[in-house]
């Protein structure tokens, strides 16, 4: 059967449009989703509270506490505070519920402290900074 030539034309449009968009959805699907890494949140600002703590030899000294509030993002997060002024820190395990309270750390009202956590994930927050202060109910960011 001979097929006029203005229909056999048309017929080889359509199997090429045809052929175009399956190899098109066969590529689509073979990428699959995109995978955009999100890290966590940034940490919250810490409260610092000060304690008096007796040495081996019975003098007291002045540490540093910080807390910080639950946050659900955080659960079981390790969390990373550094005194940039002192150039020490101290590292601490947050509770199921994302709240903290670090062990002691020495300190000077208006050393700039930098804080942040890893996830149960292993993905790091932001690096945030804080002075350290007594002011309440959270400290203030450095400048």
């Amino acid at each position: 059967m001979n097929l006029p030539a203005a229909p056999r034309l048309c017929l080889g449009a359509r199997l090429t449009r045809l052929a175009a968009c399956c190899i098109a959805a066969a590529v689509m699907w073979a990428c699959g989703p995109v995978f955009i890494p999100v890290p966590p949140p940034d940490p919250g600002p810490p409260a610092f509270t000060i304690e008096l703590v007796m040495d081996a030899g019975g003098v007291s000294r002045q540490v540093w506490i910080a807390s910080g509030e639950p946050d659900p993002l955080a659960g079981n997060a390790t969390y990373y505070l550094f005194d940039q002024d002192r150039n020490g820190g101290v590292i601490a395990r947050a509770a199921a519920d994302g709240s903290y309270r670090a062990p002691p750390m020495d300190g000077t009202e208006g050393d700039r402290v930098s804080i942040y956590y890893t996830d149960i994930r292993g993905n790091d927050s932001s690096l945030r900074c804080f002075l350290l202060s007594a002011k309440l109910p959270v400290a203030d960011p450095c400048p």
